[in-house]
This record gives structure tokens, sequence and C-alpha cells, in this order.
């Protein structure tokens, strides 16, 4: 990638001529010699060049010379100007700054080109259904004209297979996704009679960095009504490392249990594990979390249901089935 060989060689460039400072030296110097005296084997003329190398990226990148979101600030300038343009917030731009790096590892230069042109034409189409009066809202594709309409289902058509080479890179099997937690992921032991396994996903956000994914095992009851397109009763079993998932203004998250709408929280512990339980004031959906503690080498971990008309006392015979 172009952007990846600018910047070796910027900073090659400016670690060649710079002077750092005695303290900053001192500092970079003692955690390299720490590394070095463990891996003996290591050369001198490498610890020469790793030791400028360390020190340049300690100078130049807090600096900010390299910092901030060079790619999407190219394609659709800065967090300002994007949200004027397409009503994003800061998490979307940050988002956004994840999708282009993605795609341009992705994508030949036309590829790319392409996709930009497109991407950008639909968040413009899009802003008209989430923007109201200069306020962010839910999104609502009433509020587009009908050419408008037309125009946006028939780019969004076009974006689709940029889409799935870009969100399909961060699907995995589950055997992928356990090298990439460090929790051991598990089918449940105990399920109700009559629910069967339905459907297993993994899958996680983009990102640049490492993927988190998102563990989902889908059991249903009974068969799929040709009325009513839907199973008599479905419970999908979310598993995940801890971390904070994106939110994006007026749209829920179904993959966040702190985001859905219960009218009442119940939290107490079994067996070590932190247990959520969520409630509405009407009907008998459920949800649920347990949050499994770290242990040994383990980090800790979360296994969750949303929605259930499973009672309280299956459900947690279900999930707590997976922990032991």
């Amino acid at each position: 990638m172009d952007f990846e060989k600018h910047l070796r060689d910027e900073l090659q460039r400016k670690a060649e001529v710079m002077e750092p400072s005695s303290n900053l030296r001192k500092r970079v110097k003692s955690s390299f010699d720490t590394y070095y005296q463990e891996n003996e084997k290591g050369r001198r003329s490498m610890k020469k060049r790793l030791l400028v190398g360390l020190i340049a990226a300690a100078v130049l990148i807090p600096t900010g010379t390299f910092a901030g979101p060079t790619l999407v600030s190219k394609v659709i300038g800065t967090p300002e100007e994007a949200k004027e343009q397409f009503g994003a917030v800061e998490e979307e731009y940050k988002e956004f700054n994840e999708i282009f790096e993605i795609a341009s590892q992705l994508f030949t230069k036309e590829e790319f080109e392409k996709f930009s042109k497109l991407w950008k034409e639909s968040q413009a189409l899009n802003k008209k259904a989430i923007v109201v009066d200069g306020e962010r809202t839910s999104r609502s594709t009433a509020r587009l004209s009908k050419e408008e309409l037309k125009r946006y289902d028939e780019v969004n058509e076009k974006l689709r297979p940029y889409e799935e080479k870009i969100y399909g890179k961060f699907k995995y099997t589950i055997n992928e996704a356990q090298k990439l937690v460090n929790f051991p992921i598990k089918y449940p032991a105990y399920i109700p009679k009559n629910y069967r396994l339905y459907e297993e996903e993994a899958r996680a956000e983009i990102t640049s960095g490492k993927p988190k994914p998102f563990i989902m095992l889908t059991y249903v009851k009974g068969e799929l009504s040709s009325k009513s397109g839907s199973f008599e009763d479905v419970v999908q079993i979310k598993q995940s490392e801890i971390f904070e998932v994106k939110k994006t203004p007026h749209e829920q998250n179904s993959d966040d249990f702190d985001e859905q709408p219960f009218d009442r929280l119940s939290n107490y512990t079994i067996d070590g594990c932190r247990v959520t339980l969520g409630e509405y004031k009407f009907g008998n959906i459920i949800g649920m979390r347990i949050i499994v503690p770290a242990k040994n080498d383990r980090s800790e971990y979360r296994i969750f249901v949303t929605d259930s008309k499973l009672s309280k006392k299956e459900l947690e015979k279900v999930l707590f089935s997976m922990v032991k």
C-alpha cells in the first residue's frame, strides 16, 4: 500500500535528522536493552537500527504527523466536513476510516475509486433520511423523494458487491474465531426440548486492528411458518470478550445488551459469575447476560441473550451449561 511505504520512508527520513531529547533516548534504550538481554541471539547492527526506529516512532507518531485518519480525510474530508455532507457523528467518522483502510487493501485502485464514489453518493442520500433541521434522528427513507429513493436503492445495489467483500473479511467459522479470542467458545450442554441449532455465525466489526469476534448461536423451536415467516421461538446466544460496542445515535445495536429497552434490570451472582436479568413490564420476553471472570490466562468474557420466551430458570440453565 502506497501510504505504508510513504510512512516507512518518512519515518526513516525524519529519524536520520532528528535530535531526540536525552530523556526520551534513555527511556527507549532502557526498554530495548531489557528486551535485548532476554534475546541474546539478536545482532548489534539490528539493535542500532531498531533503536533509531523506536525513537523515531516515539517522537513522530504522538505529534500527530501520521496519527490522523489520513485516508478517510482524503476521501471525504475532515470530521466537520463529513458531518456537513453526510450527517456523520464522531464514532461514524472513525468507522468510515476503518472501512476505507480495509477497502484500500482489498480493491484495486480503480475499484477503490468506484467504491468511494458510490459510497459518498449513498451517504449523501442517507443524510436526508437521518437529519432533520440539522438534528440527527432515527433513519426514515420516507423523507426521501420518489426519485431520491429510487436512486438510493440503485446506488446501494451497486455497492453491495463491494460491501460483501469488505464485511466478508470479518466473517469467520467458529474454529477461526476461536483463534482470535482468549476464552473458550462453547455450545450449550443443555437446551430445552424441541429446540435445535439453526445457525452459527462469527463476525467482527470492521477494524484495521485485531478483530474482536461476536459468536452467535441461533436455536429455534418448531418449523418455519409459511404464514408468518417465523419460528415458534428463537433464542440467539452471543459470546464475546468484554469490549465497548460501537454506538450510533438513534440506532439500537443488538450486540449491546445495555442498549436493549428493558424496563427493569436485576443484578446477582451465581458461581462467581455476574448475572444481569432484563425484564419488561408487559409480555413474557426476558434477556440475560452473564459475565464470566478471568481465570489463569483466559480473559473475562460475556454470554448473553437479548430476548427469549424461556423462563428465568431455563435461561440460566442454558447459559450456565456453556460455562461449566
